[in-house]
């Protein structure tokens, strides 16, 4: 059995001490440490920008932000039924094919091709950025509003004459209707007939004739008779 010298031993516990102290100096407890840049804050909350204020436009859209409010209103559901009651048809239909050209991501050359084709008027590069930049899913909802404007529309014809269906643009509905107005109506002439050169009798005009042809067949496709007449060839 050794028996440690007490000047040995005071010298042990004084290194032991030491020791421990730079060991606890270099590890902090685990209970002690904090992220410098921790993404989450004491109240276990996320840090992150919250979204529930729905901004009008995209980030980062450079246009102008009084032109795109004023063209989201133009989108609005009472706004859109006041131009149509103020007879301003055709730029609602400009103004649907717009949005959903927008919305889809199309350009405006896209766009302005089904507006003209339709008989629209082109709409403008600044009016057309502006309702681009309006943010997606509020442009989403505002084109919906297109189909309450439709349920108008229809609510106030005479029973199911002339109605426009729920997949079809307001424009092309418009354009169609144009073509029965007292100026410009689709009708027969008052001349439908003219003097043959071969007999010098009334004969009656070949564009008529087409017309007529393409009612009587029109008639009995809707009365469900052509089928007593199997030998009609269009």
């Amino acid at each position: 059995m050794f028996i440690i010298p007490s000047s040995a031993l005071e010298q042990f516990t004084v290194l032991r001490r030491s020791t421990r102290t730079s060991v606890d100096m270099e590890i902090e407890p685990s209970n002690s440490r904090k992220w410098k840049h921790s993404p989450i804050s004491e109240d276990n909350s996320t840090s992150l920008d919250d979204d529930d204020e729905e901004t009008e436009t995209e980030s980062g859209a450079d246009v102008n932000e009084d032109l795109t409010k004023a063209m989201s209103k133009q989108l609005d559901k009472g706004e859109l039924k006041k131009l149509w009651t103020d007879g301003e048809y055709k730029r609602v239909g400009c103004l649907e094919i717009a949005a959903k050209e927008a919305h889809a991501g199309n350009n405006l050359p896209a766009a302005n091709s089904k507006i003209t084709m339709l008989g629209g008027t082109a709409i403008s590069i600044a009016e057309f950025d502006a309702i681009k930049s309006i943010k997606k899913s509020i442009l989403g909802r505002k084109i919906k509003n297109f189909a309450d404007l439709k349920e108008h529309i229809n609510s106030g014809l005479p029973g199911d004459l002339f109605h426009i269906g729920k997949n079809q643009l307001v424009l092309e509905y418009v354009n169609h209707g144009l073509r029965y107005t007292k100026t410009s109506g689709e009708c027969l002439s008052q001349e439908i007939h003219f003097i043959s050169k071969h007999n010098n009798q009334k004969e009656l005009r070949l564009d008529c004739a087409h017309m007529i042809w393409h009612i009587i067949i029109e008639i009995f496709e809707l009365l469900r008779v052509s089928a007593f007449w199997p030998s009609i060839e269009r």
